[in-house]
Protein backbone atom coordinates (compact mmCIF):
# COMPACT_ATOMS: atom_id res chain seq x y z
CA UNK A 1 0.00 0.00 0.00
CA UNK A 2 1.34 3.40 -0.98
CA UNK A 3 0.87 6.25 1.48
CA UNK A 4 0.35 9.63 -0.12
CA UNK A 5 0.23 11.61 3.10
CA UNK A 6 2.44 11.46 6.20
CA UNK A 7 -0.76 11.53 8.27
CA UNK A 8 -1.90 8.31 6.63
CA UNK A 9 1.29 6.57 7.70
CA UNK A 10 0.85 7.83 11.26
CA UNK A 11 -2.74 6.64 11.32
CA UNK A 12 -1.70 3.22 10.02
CA UNK A 13 0.93 2.89 12.77
CA UNK A 14 -1.61 3.94 15.38
CA UNK A 15 -4.00 1.15 14.39
CA UNK A 16 -1.57 -1.62 15.33
CA UNK A 17 -0.73 -1.53 19.04
CA UNK A 18 2.87 -2.17 19.96
CA UNK A 19 3.13 -4.98 22.51
CA UNK A 20 4.85 -4.20 25.80
CA UNK A 21 6.10 -6.93 28.07
CA UNK A 22 5.56 -6.16 31.73
CA UNK A 23 7.11 -7.80 34.77
CA UNK A 24 4.53 -10.60 34.79
CA UNK A 25 5.48 -11.69 31.29
CA UNK A 26 2.04 -10.92 29.85
CA UNK A 27 1.75 -8.74 26.78
CA UNK A 28 -0.02 -5.44 27.14
CA UNK A 29 -0.54 -2.67 24.63
CA UNK A 30 0.08 1.01 24.91
CA UNK A 31 -3.29 2.73 24.58
CA UNK A 32 -3.74 4.43 21.24
CA UNK A 33 -5.16 7.59 22.83
CA UNK A 34 -1.93 8.13 24.81
CA UNK A 35 0.12 8.25 21.60
CA UNK A 36 -2.53 10.26 19.77
CA UNK A 37 -2.72 12.95 22.50
CA UNK A 38 0.86 13.98 21.89
CA UNK A 39 0.84 13.14 18.18
CA UNK A 40 3.54 10.56 18.79
CA UNK A 41 3.73 7.01 17.63
CA UNK A 42 3.25 4.30 20.21
CA UNK A 43 6.92 3.44 19.79
CA UNK A 44 7.85 7.02 20.78
CA UNK A 45 5.67 6.76 23.88
CA UNK A 46 7.27 3.45 24.82
CA UNK A 47 10.80 4.85 24.42
CA UNK A 48 9.89 7.92 26.42
CA UNK A 49 8.61 5.76 29.26
CA UNK A 50 11.78 3.66 29.25
CA UNK A 51 14.02 6.74 29.33
CA UNK A 52 12.19 8.66 32.08
CA UNK A 53 11.91 7.27 35.61
CA UNK A 54 8.94 8.14 37.79
CA UNK A 55 9.00 11.30 39.91
CA UNK A 56 8.11 11.43 43.61
CA UNK A 57 6.52 14.82 44.19
CA UNK A 58 5.87 14.43 47.91
CA UNK A 59 5.89 12.03 50.83
CA UNK A 60 3.70 13.01 53.78
CA UNK A 61 4.39 11.07 56.95
CA UNK A 62 3.40 13.88 59.33
CA UNK A 63 0.57 11.79 60.82
CA UNK A 64 2.90 8.90 61.64
CA UNK A 65 3.56 8.46 65.36
CA UNK A 66 4.56 4.82 65.45
CA UNK A 67 1.07 3.32 65.69
CA UNK A 68 -0.53 0.75 63.40
CA UNK A 69 -3.11 2.08 60.94
CA UNK A 70 -1.53 5.48 60.38
CA UNK A 71 -1.47 7.10 56.95
CA UNK A 72 1.58 7.77 54.82
CA UNK A 73 0.62 9.62 51.63
CA UNK A 74 2.73 9.67 48.47
CA UNK A 75 2.24 11.74 45.33
CA UNK A 76 4.09 10.19 42.38
CA UNK A 77 3.85 10.62 38.63
CA UNK A 78 5.35 9.19 35.49
CA UNK A 79 5.12 10.24 31.86
CA UNK A 80 3.06 7.09 31.21
CA UNK A 81 1.97 5.45 34.48
CA UNK A 82 3.26 4.58 37.93
CA UNK A 83 3.05 0.81 38.30
CA UNK A 84 3.94 0.21 41.96
CA UNK A 85 4.75 2.12 45.15
CA UNK A 86 6.49 0.32 48.01
CA UNK A 87 6.90 1.72 51.51
CA UNK A 88 9.59 0.47 53.90
CA UNK A 89 10.27 1.54 57.45
CA UNK A 90 13.71 0.58 58.79
CA UNK A 91 15.51 0.93 62.08
CA UNK A 92 18.67 3.11 62.12
CA UNK A 93 20.78 -0.05 61.74
CA UNK A 94 18.95 -0.92 58.49
CA UNK A 95 16.84 -3.80 59.83
CA UNK A 96 13.26 -3.72 58.55
CA UNK A 97 10.30 -2.77 60.74
CA UNK A 98 7.70 -3.20 57.98
CA UNK A 99 7.37 -3.32 54.20
CA UNK A 100 4.21 -2.96 52.15
CA UNK A 101 2.60 -1.72 48.97
CA UNK A 102 0.75 1.58 48.82
CA UNK A 103 -2.66 1.69 47.14
CA UNK A 104 -3.30 4.00 44.17
CA UNK A 105 -6.19 6.42 44.38
CA UNK A 106 -8.21 6.12 41.18
CA UNK A 107 -8.57 9.78 40.18
CA UNK A 108 -5.30 11.30 41.38
CA UNK A 109 -1.55 10.86 41.57
CA UNK A 110 -1.87 10.00 45.26
CA UNK A 111 -0.91 6.62 46.73
CA UNK A 112 -1.87 5.72 50.31
CA UNK A 113 -0.11 3.40 52.72
CA UNK A 114 -1.51 2.52 56.14
CA UNK A 115 1.06 1.23 58.59
CA UNK A 116 0.59 -2.36 59.71
CA UNK A 117 2.67 -2.61 62.88
CA UNK A 118 3.10 -0.64 66.05
CA UNK A 119 6.56 0.94 66.23
CA UNK A 120 6.80 2.81 69.56
CA UNK A 121 10.49 3.72 69.26
CA UNK A 122 10.17 5.14 65.77
CA UNK A 123 12.37 8.22 66.30
CA UNK A 124 15.34 8.16 63.91
CA UNK A 125 13.85 5.29 61.90
CA UNK A 126 14.10 5.69 58.15
CA UNK A 127 11.17 5.75 55.72
CA UNK A 128 11.94 4.53 52.17
CA UNK A 129 9.44 5.05 49.35
CA UNK A 130 10.22 3.23 46.09
CA UNK A 131 8.18 4.13 43.01
CA UNK A 132 8.43 2.06 39.83
CA UNK A 133 6.97 2.36 36.35
CA UNK A 134 6.08 -0.35 33.82
CA UNK A 135 9.56 -0.64 32.23
CA UNK A 136 11.08 -1.12 35.70
CA UNK A 137 12.59 2.32 36.36
CA UNK A 138 12.71 2.94 40.12
CA UNK A 139 12.92 6.20 42.06
CA UNK A 140 13.51 6.26 45.81
CA UNK A 141 12.77 8.90 48.42
CA UNK A 142 14.32 8.59 51.89
CA UNK A 143 13.07 10.42 54.96
CA UNK A 144 14.15 10.17 58.60
CA UNK A 145 11.15 9.89 60.93
CA UNK A 146 11.16 12.22 63.92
Amino acid sequence: MLFTSPFSATAACRRAPIPFENDGGALDSIPEDRAFDRRLSQFDVLLSDIRHPPVIESVDAAAYSGQAGQLISIIARDDFAVAHVEVRIERPDGSPVEVGAAVAQPTSLRWLYYTQLSNPGYADHVLHVLVSDRPGNVTEAVQVLT
